[in-house]
């Protein structure tokens, strides 16, 4: 993603923060997911969650464990976020920069990686293994087409960049150091999706 195309996608998240948390609380979280995720690792785990948004999850995920860590670029969502669960851990960081201190034994990316284009997904999927405890679980939901592409939307929110890929790709970009431990597909708001949890091996 370009630098322009990248800033005008976090002005959208930050300028329509309000209006995108109510679409978001109206989805609800995953909690199926988090439950799934969840029953692969050790009781209590230790959860980072890349793109927390306004922490629609975050409240599913710490009535489960206390180690959690919410990170978004978006300091208009984390501002909501911090809002609604005061005692909850977040963090303002673009992921490409974060620095994983710490392992953790679940990574969520629920929708946020799908900010990543193909030329930074290797690299960020490395970084986030290494940041893995042993036999920790990635678990992600993206946005998925017959191939990968970058696409521009603009609507009643602004304009954001998204990137579509197949399941296969994903994991081809992942690397072979993963098992699949769950893969599924999903159309929702007139979009498909892949949801997938890769354990470090």
């Amino acid at each position: 993603m370009s630098q322009n195309l990248k800033q005008q996608t976090i002005d959208t998240y930050n300028d329509t923060a309000e209006l995108m948390a109510e679409k978001f609380n109206a989805m609800g979280a995953r909690v199926e997911d988090i439950k799934r995720a969840f029953s692969f690792v050790r009781e209590k785990p230790r959860i980072l969650e890349i793109g927390c948004g306004n922490g629609r999850a975050a409240k599913e995920i710490v009535a489960r464990t206390k180690t959690y860590l919410g990170l978004d670029i978006s300091q208009g969502l984390i501002d909501l976020a911090r809002r609604d669960n005061p005692d909850v851990s977040f963090v303002v960081s673009d992921l490409e920069e974060f620095e994983f201190a710490g392992q953790w034994d679940v990574v969520f990316a629920f929708a946020s990686l799908i900010h990543t284009p193909r030329e930074k997904m290797p690299l960020v999927l490395s970084r986030i293994y290494d940041a893995l405890d042993d036999e920790g679980v990635l678990y992600v939901s993206m946005k998925s087409a017959a191939r990968y592409g970058e696409f521009t939307r603009t609507d009643r929110f602004g304009t954001r960049t998204y990137y579509h890929y197949t399941a296969k790709d994903f994991c081809a970009l992942a690397g072979d150091d993963w098992q699949i431990l769950y893969d599924d597909t999903q159309y929702v708001l007139d979009q498909d999706w892949f949801t997938i949890a890769l354990k470090k091996t």
